[in-house]
């Protein structure tokens, strides 16, 4: 009798460790999902921070391009501007459906 109560003592003290070691699992993976949730939020601000920035560049590569006498420039100028209008039109074309 005293052998089968020392198994069950052996096998709560068992129960009781890997009880606590699924409490810090479970916390653990709180603390992970929470740092992917920051670090998922950084991403996407700084996304937007890079396609704010391309854009700005590439506004002031067509003013600077505006104020140019160089052909080259003046035709990369108007087909961006064309460019420009393709997109607005399918936009309003979207809006129409």
């Amino acid at each position: 009798m005293e052998a089968i109560n020392q198994q069950i003592a052996q096998i709560e003290g068992k129960v009781q460790q890997l009880l606590e070691r699924y409490h810090k699992v479970v916390a653990e993976k709180e603390a992970l999902q929470q740092q992917l949730r920051e670090a998922k939020a950084t991403t996407q601000e700084q996304a937007q921070r890079i396609t704010d920035l391309e854009e700005k560049v590439r506004t002031l590569q067509i003013a600077r391009g505006a104020t140019s006498d160089v052909s080259d420039e003046k035709t990369a100028l108007k087909l961006k501007i064309n460019e420009y209008i393709r997109e607005i039109d399918k936009c309003i074309a979207m809006l129409n459906t």
